[in-house]
């Protein structure tokens, strides 16, 4: 019956999609943290000019990352964590699958804590590695789409 509805039922309901106001909101403040997380840099270099490796750059470049002498080896696989992330963005999955992408990207995203060092050019020089803004921010935005995916409906 039209009667029997509650004021709850419509405070946390946005959408056709059903996805719960709060849920959806953590999903787009992901997303920007996402795009901001490309123009911040990932890393502090420690090297005297300063250098900045940037979001988007790590972006483009990261697949290479398991094979330019990063120590460990297996750290430079964190760049991966960008496809089910970005895979979990799609629309009409299940929530399973909402749940399980968001899990693998945050997963993937921690490798980074395992890495120690940096190669900085082709002779070998390596630095420190010590993460920036724009890695957190990354983190963050994944952090995020798993607060989306366990909180409401998967969108439909």
């Amino acid at each position: 019956m039209v009667g029997d509805r509650r004021p709850e039922d419509d405070v946390h309901r946005s959408g056709p999609a059903g996805l719960k106001t709060q849920h959806r909101g953590l999903l787009i403040c992901a997303v920007i943290c996402y795009l901001v997380s490309l123009g911040l840099p990932i890393h502090n270099s420690g090297g005297p000019e300063g250098d900045q490796f940037l979001g988007i750059l790590a972006l483009v470049l990261g697949a290479t990352g398991g094979f330019l002498g990063l120590v460990p080896a297996w750290s430079g696989f964190c760049w991966f964590a960008n496809f089910p992330w970005l895979f979990s963005l799609l629309p009409g999955r299940s929530g399973t699958w909402y749940r399980l992408t968001s899990i693998l990207s945050v997963s993937l995203c921690l490798l980074y804590f395992g890495m120690r060092e940096i190669p900085t050019n082709e002779a070998g020089d390596v630095v420190a590695s010590v993460p920036a803004s724009g890695y957190y921010l990354w983190l963050t935005a994944m952090v995020l789409r798993v607060g989306a995916a366990f909180g409401g409906k998967a969108p439909a």
